[in-house]
């Protein structure tokens, strides 16, 4: 379906592709190559996330996608169970687009893209309230599992070779969140953007906004990792507790992925319950109990219907 106005997807895009630019990444940014060479331009996405009314507990979440070579891709959700996206609007080039999901599990929407075109979308995300689902959220805090939360474009299933694969190779990940709110990830951090390594690091992992108390720690001798435990609220577990509760329980969990940083964020919740993901994890407990003892996979399909 055509948009009658795409007005807002515009101006979506135009903010992204700020956010890209003042990354060094936008549209013509890349170093000029010798004149017998015509420079490679990486297919990437760039994401940012936009909390401002933590109350509402309501994620708006904008993609801009360029320099894709597929004519086609799937926007692919893990988990739309976790929250609702009542439609989607893209952008593609200067026309705008409604896309209706094409699959339920995982959720999938398929847009064609003349080749090299930016693709720039626009959604709000109104996470479900349940226990069982992986996630976070208080005054000033908020957590959530990114395979529930971001659009993860690639190749279309009719991909001669590529089927399901990643259509992008380096990834921006950004927030304007309300004052005195941080950014918290897995991921390294440089001018107020994260740099996940690939699109599977930029879905199967947590993301943390708000305010946290947080402690950094360099452990493990064979492969040294940098282990970052934030806690939000209080509890009568010690900060201190919580930071060896961490490296003891998730480390030996993640040792064999040789994670070079791995996030664990710590949120009071109803009921105690703790969740992994590829380098990162969500521990939910009462403020007056005692962490959880077991911990639950957050698991992925690694192919799109």
């Amino acid at each position: 379906m055509r948009c009658t106005n795409a007005t807002q997807t515009l101006a979506m895009l135009q903010r992204a592709a700020l956010g890209l630019a003042c990354a060094g990444f936008a549209l013509g940014a890349f170093a000029a190559a010798p004149p017998e060479a015509t420079p490679r331009r990486i297919p990437e996405l760039y994401i940012k996330f936009e909390l401002e009314d933590p109350a509402r507990q309501q994620l708006e979440v904008q993609g801009r996608i360029q320099h894709a070579t597929p004519e086609s891709l799937d926007l692919v959700r893990w988990n739309p169970a976790a929250a609702r996206l009542p439609r989607l609007e893209v952008l593609v080039g200067a026309e705008g687009i409604i896309l209706h999901s094409r699959h339920a599990q995982p959720e999938s929407y398929r847009t064609l893209v003349p080749r090299g075109a930016p693709l720039g979308y626009l959604y709000t995300l109104s996470p479900m309230r349940a226990d069982s689902i992986p996630q976070a959220w208080g005054v000033d805090h908020a957590c959530v599992w990114l395979g529930s939360t971001v659009l993860a474009p690639r190749f279309t299933a009719d991909h001669a070779t590529s089927a399901g694969a990643p259509a992008v190779e380096r990834l921006l990940v950004g927030a304007s969140l309300p004052e005195r709110w941080k950014l918290w990830t897995p991921w390294p951090q440089r001018a107020g953007l994260a740099h996940p390594i690939d699109l599977d690091d930029a879905t199967d992992n947590f993301i943390g906004f708000g305010i946290w108390r947080s402690h950094t720690e360099i452990v493990g001798a064979a492969a040294p990792c940098t282990l970052t435990t934030s806690i939000a609220g209080s509890f009568v577990v010690t900060d201190s507790s919580w930071a060896r509760i961490a490296r003891d329980t998730f480390l030996p969990l993640v040792s064999e992925r040789r994670a070079g940083r791995v996030w664990v964020g710590i949120a009071p919740g109803a009921r105690a319950q703790a969740w992994l993901a590829r380098r990162s994890a969500l521990i939910v407990c009462a403020v007056d109990s005692l962490p959880p003892q077991r911990w639950a996979q957050v698991t992925r399909r690694t192919r799109v219907p």
